[in-house]
């Protein structure tokens, strides 16, 4: 881990220094789908009796499904992943962690990635700020731009357990993806919630099979849950858990989300 961080750090060096300078407001290149064709350019290439390893960085996975890329010989990463391993590295020297913090705020900035360790705090911070749009202000102390930060992440966290999920549910291979979306959903004794919601489906009226899974903020109190559901023809199951189910060393674990998931496509004989 530590020498895929020094990787990262000076890869920054590099962008700066090819470019000249970086705008965070403009990442066109990191977020534009790469196709197979596409990919084919990055493919190692045997020059003057060397190996020469090229690799594509980009937001999101690649149209094309990873063992397709790894077997004609095509490296790709994203930014995610850069991400991640920056968050994850042991400690570092004073300059390497300052150089590498800078990094991780490029890329939340720059919409090139999404926070990923989502704490407790910033789940209420954003439950307060749904609860504020529902009334005339937001509450006194909410930070608006934080707490819409964080929603973002989990926008972007819903989107990676998205990608994880049908890589370990084949039967979903056909199914088609919906969301990442916001809905209002109605709730007993006169309650409702926002949902940051995503997952699959295919077919309509009786014929329809569906898996979904989302994040639900309250609007009357500061609760929050993590909602799985599946919808075969009119009939809907669902499981309701207490976000803090999934919450392990102060942070949101999606592993955890991502188990819940899985297990209830298994229950549910999703096909």
């Amino acid at each position: 881990m530590r020498s895929m961080t020094k990787v990262c750090v000076v890869a920054l060096f590099v962008m700066v220094g090819a470019c000249g300078s970086v705008s965070p407001t403009s990442p066109t290149a990191a977020v534009s789908p790469l196709r197979n064709a596409q990919l084919q350019r990055y493919q190692s290439q045997r020059r003057g009796g060397a190996v020469h390893h090229l690799l594509a960085i980009t937001k999101f996975r690649p149209d094309v499904p990873v063992p397709k890329l790894l077997a004609e010989g095509i490296r790709c990463l994203r930014w995610q992943d850069i991400h991640r391993a920056l968050l994850d590295a042991p400690p570092l020297p004073p300059v390497e962690r300052f150089i590498a913090a800078a990094f991780v705020d490029f890329l939340e900035d720059g919409d090139i990635s999404f926070p990923q360790q989502l704490t407790s705090k910033d789940l209420q911070r954003a439950s307060e700020a749904i609860r504020g749009m529902h009334k005339s202000r937001a509450p006194d102390g909410v930070a608006v731009k934080q707490a819409f930060h964080v929603l973002h992440g989990c926008t972007g966290l819903l989107q990676e357990l998205a990608i994880e999920v049908r890589e370990r549910i084949p039967s979903l291979a056909h199914f088609r993806r919906f969301g990442p979306a916001v809905v209002l959903e109605p709730l007993p004794k006169g309650q409702s919630a926002n949902y940051l919601v995503t997952g699959y489906w295919h077919g309509r009226g009786e014929a329809l099979r569906s898996l979904g899974w989302g994040i639900g903020f309250y609007i009357s109190s500061p609760r929050i849950e993590w909602s799985v559901w599946r919808h075969k023809g009119k009939q809907v199951d669902e499981v309701l858990y207490p976000i803090k189910k999934f919450v392990a060393n102060g942070h949101l674990d999606e592993h955890r989300l991502l188990d819940s998931v899985r297990d209830s496509a298994s229950k549910w004989k999703i096909r």
